[in-house]
């Protein structure tokens, strides 16, 4: 597999031990399995091996990575439907939530789809998966490009308002489909936007990992514009959950 050029700072070699501490804490947290367990040590590995010489995430949020980035993606696993079999992740990036999802997504055989356009992050994607020992799919292209396709669960982190983020969820969605979008403190002011675009069902939970940050839960996602409702049904039906603090 392609690994970066390089070499990594001393931070980012000496992490074995706390690392070792920080997934003991989210087996504990979300009753992962010793695979998936084992799977996340590999992952971060890979990713600290990336982050070191690419631009993944922000460099001044690695030290505080296993919250702000591994327990935030991993919160997502209670709202997945244990029905589901398919996820898609829109703007992947630096893979989360998806790479996290991916690793404890396998015990339960999840196909993990991940849209990323720039070739170099996709690269680190593969890289990350084969460290894994997962099969995921990465598709290099804009989200705009690809074909319509239903999937189980649309999942997209920090990837653009909520308006526009349902624009790219929509042509993967199906009947049954469920979108997971954790969204920051200008939540409700996104909703409102969006509801002048977008009928849907949507559900508010508080976030595990922030309290200004909120996940939406949305389903029944239709285009007004596609949509023969009258106005006075169309307005999304929205419910307030406190959901599940750990």
């Amino acid at each position: 597999r392609p690994r970066p050029r390089g070499r990594p700072c001393e931070a980012v070699r000496l992490v074995s031990e706390e690392a070792g501490r920080a997934i003991a804490g989210l087996t504990e947290r979300y009753a992962l399995s010793p695979a998936a367990a084992d799977r996340l040590a590999r992952l971060d590995d890979t990713f600290l091996e990336w982050a070191a010489v690419h631009n993944l995430v922000a460099r001044s949020t690695l030290p505080e990575r296993w919250d702000r980035h591994y327990a935030d993606s991993l919160q997502l696993l209670a709202l997945i439907p244990d029905a589901a079999e398919t996820l898609i992740d829109l703007g992947t990036g630096g893979g989360f939530p998806a790479l996290p999802l991916a690793a404890v997504l396998a015990d339960r055989g999840v196909r993990v789809t991940m849209v990323e356009s720039v070739a170099k992050k996709c690269a680190y994607l593969r890289a990350a998966a084969d460290a894994m020992d997962i099969e995921a799919e990465v598709r290099t292209a804009r989200i705009e490009s690809l074909p319509r396709e239903p999937f189980d669960v649309v999942t997209a982190r920090a990837l653009a308002p909520l308006e526009k983020l349902l624009g790219y969820a929509a042509p993967f969605f199906g009947p049954e489909t469920v979108a997971l979008l954790p969204k920051g403190q200008d939540v409700e002011a996104e909703l409102t936007e969006a509801a002048k675009s977008w009928t849907y069902e949507v559900e508010t939970r508080p976030s595990a990992t922030s309290p200004d940050a909120a996940i939406l839960e949305v389903r029944r996602l239709v285009s007004r514009t596609r949509d023969t409702r009258s106005a006075s049904t169309a307005h999304p039906r929205r419910r307030q959950s406190k959901g599940r603090r750990r």
